[in-house]
């Protein structure tokens, strides 16, 4: 490019084709060099911004998959409880048949012990 571009100053003496002067040419081949400049700047930017994208949504799908795992983790521990409350509700009732099944057996006995009170006095 520099090489073109001293090969267009040596070329052209006061204007060119176009009636621009040497100092026109080289005020546009300038704001060119700045130009380019300011596109490579603005390409390593994208690049960067670009690697911290592709990072992010590394990120991103990395706890998708945790969440993915919370959920299932959810799921398997709400089944548990369902369980669980099926269990105690089974002991409740077994305990509930216990009680009154105890407690015939204390009135039964009362009553033995009443009938052999009753023996016992006649």
């Amino acid at each position: 490019k520099e090489k073109e571009k001293e090969k267009l100053l040596t070329t052209t003496t006061t204007t060119n084709g176009n009636g621009n002067s040497k100092q026109e040419i080289e005020k546009l081949l300038l704001q060119i060099s700045v130009l380019e400049k300011n596109l490579k700047y603005e390409n390593q930017k994208c690049e960067s911004l670009s690697h911290e994208l592709t990072i992010a949504n590394k990120k991103v799908g990395d706890q998708e998959t945790i969440n993915f795992k919370i959920l299932g983790e959810v799921e398997r521990i709400r089944k548990l409880l369902i369980v669980k409350e099926e269990e105690i509700e089974n002991l409740q009732n077994i305990f509930q048949e216990e009680s009154e099944r105890f407690e015939n057996l204390v009135d039964e006995k009362d009553q033995q012990i009443v009938n052999l009170d009753n023996q016992y006095k006649e």
